[in-house]
């Protein structure tokens, strides 16, 4: 159980107001989520952050809003865990958030996170997810986030004190995964993390095909996920990634948005299969 995490008196509550919290956000055409992501980390009631963007060469806005955002804006292709591993090595921070452009963090947030972090003697905080969304698809992906919320060994850290994040770094070969990478080395090392009282809100996708072909380009990399993490790995991907029956309790109160759920999740699955079969087939192409 997590302790109170409110400072003990005023010495502690200014100590902690001057510790530095690095964020960092990758991004790539990012400009239909940045600037909110943006405002609401400007709402913070923690004074003391900054914000890191490493950006993959966005064609659309996504660079004016970071810089007139005021924040550390950095250029690099590559994976999202070669922008974050960027990002931490830029950063000065004591702790380090790493969010993605479409995720929005309530005022008291990092400010609780930090007092919870030194309250308990722990290295992270997992943070679950909230959906945003007003669309179908969206309340359906919501209904999964929410799943997986219920479930602390699925859900993975995002806040970190640096030293930690520092030492263990993302793995910039893979592109999918990376996060449950980290938390598997984390805890290999005896590092602890809890589940905090806070949320991300994670604002949604509206388009199915964006979330298909993500699916096809998650499955082409799934060999190395496979390869260096091995059977621990399906625990998190399988078709039912939660107990069967916390998952009948939700359709049975959702039964609508259940059933798009095993609909989507089979489609997912599908598409996920193509890219690992499609991944097969140029290994023997010799592509």
């Amino acid at each position: 159980m997590l302790h109170n995490p409110t400072p003990k008196n005023r010495h502690d509550e200014e100590t902690s107001q001057k510790q530095l919290v690095s964020i960092i956000i990758p991004t790539k055409n990012s400009e239909s989520y940045l600037n909110e992501c943006l405002t609401f980390i400007k709402q913070q009631t923690h004074p003391n952050i900054e914000t890191i963007i490493v950006d993959s060469y966005s064609k659309d806005n996504t660079q004016t809003m970071a810089q007139t955002n005021n924040t550390i804006f950095i250029q690099q292709k590559g994976t999202a865990a070669k922008a974050r591993n960027t990002g931490i090595k830029q950063s000065k921070g004591k702790y380090i958030f790493l969010l993605d452009a479409d995720h929005l963090i309530l005022p008291n947030t990092v400010k609780i996170c930090i007092e919870t972090i030194q309250k308990n003697n722990i290295e992270a905080l997992i943070l679950p997810e909230k959906s945003i969304t007003t669309s179908s698809w969206g309340k359906i992906i919501a209904f999964e986030h929410n799943l997986i919320a219920e479930e602390p060994s699925l859900a993975m850290p995002r806040f970190f004190k640096a030293e930690v994040l520092t030492q263990l770094g993302e793995d910039e070969n893979l592109v999918f995964g990376e996060d449950w990478d980290l938390y598997q080395r984390f805890k290999k090392q005896h590092f602890k993390a809890a589940v905090s009282t806070e949320h991300i809100l994670h604002k949604e996708t509206n388009s199915l095909s964006k979330i298909l072909i993500k699916n096809i380009f998650y499955g082409r990399a799934f060999k190395k996920l496979v390869k260096k993490q091995g059977a621990t790995i399906y625990r998190r991907y399988t078709f039912l990634p939660v107990p069967t029956k916390k998952f009948i309790k939700h359709t049975i109160n959702h039964p609508s948005v259940g059933a798009g759920f095993i609909f989507l999740r089979f489609f997912r699955i599908l598409f996920f299969l193509i890219g690992v079969t499609t991944s097969f087939v140029r290994k023997d192409n010799g592509e």
